[in-house]
């Protein structure tokens, strides 16, 4: 026999049904010691103990749990678009219901995959900001999902969007320094939502679009930049970049700078030096340019040495010779062009005075017989 334990109502007794619910019936395998039933269709009022009765001796009793699983179901949440603050403290929710009672996991969608972020009902997302991964977006994507078993899963998709002032990070170098003639390109990233408007400005006017000495290019990841074609030597000088929106604006300032040759200082370089065969000897060359590199070159009948005869800015001699006389050329320059000094080394001879033999005599007898005396 089987009995609703909770209403003592009879299902069936031996090989006879008897309920009047047609979804109650006998399996293929019931036999006269085999009194399974069979329950199609199951609804979720069928959840309960169902209980068995063998009219043996002594009587057989077993309970069956019958629990029904009902898909969830999402009743309650939150708006599936927010909008807020960067900073501000965000609770989105998502409550359901189905049988087992479900549980919810919360998950968030960046650009670098999906992450579990939480698993009550309630999801609080302190100082929240637009960026999601390590990447900015200006919003946050969530998803709750409810799961109790049942082949059927439930989710629902959550937008934040996280409104702030414009923030700048320079792409290229503030300050650059090139060659007239050259193309060059400075660029920003700048980040905010509203997306944030982008003005470049030199010598106090806007650079338009379309402008054939300019290009000014929006590309992806919020870079923003601005080409000079050829910069001219009066293009030289100081950029600004301005990003504004609603809440705040940025900027910065980029120096180009013209690549020339480095100078030499003349007021603190060598001069044309006489020196006597034998002496030491220095010659320096010194530039206003704290990058000048300086070559030594020899200049004579057949022109400058092909390979230096020294480096640095100082050239030294020991000990000068005959053949260390004549022109040297002190060199510096860079991909622009060159810049040279001329140093002329005169070398003289130290000639003694010549004394007459007689009188080199005399002096030395006199020495030796009264001491020196001159």
């Amino acid at each position: 026999m089987w009995i609703n334990k909770k209403t003592s109502t009879p299902y069936s007794i031996g090989r006879m049904i008897f309920t009047g619910d047609e979804r109650f019936g006998f399996t293929s395998s019931s036999s006269i010691v085999d009194w399974s039933v069979l329950l199609r269709d199951v609804k979720q009022s069928d959840q309960g103990i169902f209980t068995c009765l063998a009219n043996t001796k002594p009587k057989k009793i077993r309970d069956i749990h019958l629990t029904v699983l009902s898909p969830p179901k999402i009743t309650n949440s939150s708006a599936e678009t927010t909008s807020v603050i960067a900073g501000d403290t965000v609770e989105l929710m998502c409550m359901g219901e189905g049988s087992p009672p479900p549980t919810v996991s919360w998950y968030e969608d960046s650009l670098t995959g999906r992450n579990m972020v939480g698993t009550s009902a309630r999801l609080l997302i302190h100082n929240i900001s637009g960026i999601s991964g390590g990447h900015y977006r200006g919003y946050r994507e969530y998803h709750c999902s409810l799961d109790n078993g049942h082949p059927l899963v439930v989710s629902r998709k959550f937008r934040v969007d996280v409104q702030s002032a414009p923030n700048l990070q320079l792409v290229t170098p503030s300050d650059r320094i090139v060659p007239a003639g050259n193309d060059v390109m400075m660029a920003i990233r700048c980040t905010g939502n509203p997306s944030p408007m982008v003005e470049w400005i030199h010598n106090g006017y806007a650079i338009e679009q379309g402008n054939k000495r300019y290009k000014v290019d929006s590309q992806e990841d919020y870079i923003n930049s601005l080409t000079i074609t050829g910069v001219n030597e009066d293009e030289f000088g100081f950029y600004r970049v301005q990003c504004e929106n609603m809440f705040g604006h940025t900027g910065a300032v980029f120096q180009i700078k013209q690549l020339v040759p480095p100078d030499i200082d003349l007021t603190r370089s060598s001069g044309n030096q006489t020196v006597y065969l034998g002496a030491s000897l220095n010659v320096s060359c010194y530039s206003s340019s704290e990058t000048a590199m300086f070559n030594w070159y020899k200049s004579g009948d057949q022109g400058i040495s092909q390979s230096p005869v020294g480096s640095g800015n100082t050239l030294s001699f020991q000990s000068v010779k005959a053949s260390d006389a004549g022109t040297y050329v002190c060199m510096t320059g860079n991909i622009v062009g060159y810049t040279t000094h001329h140093i002329t080394i005169t070398i003289r001879e130290l000639i003694f005075p010549r004394i007459p033999k007689s009188r080199l005599i005399k002096t030395i007898s006199r020495y030796l017989s009264n001491g020196p005396s001159f």
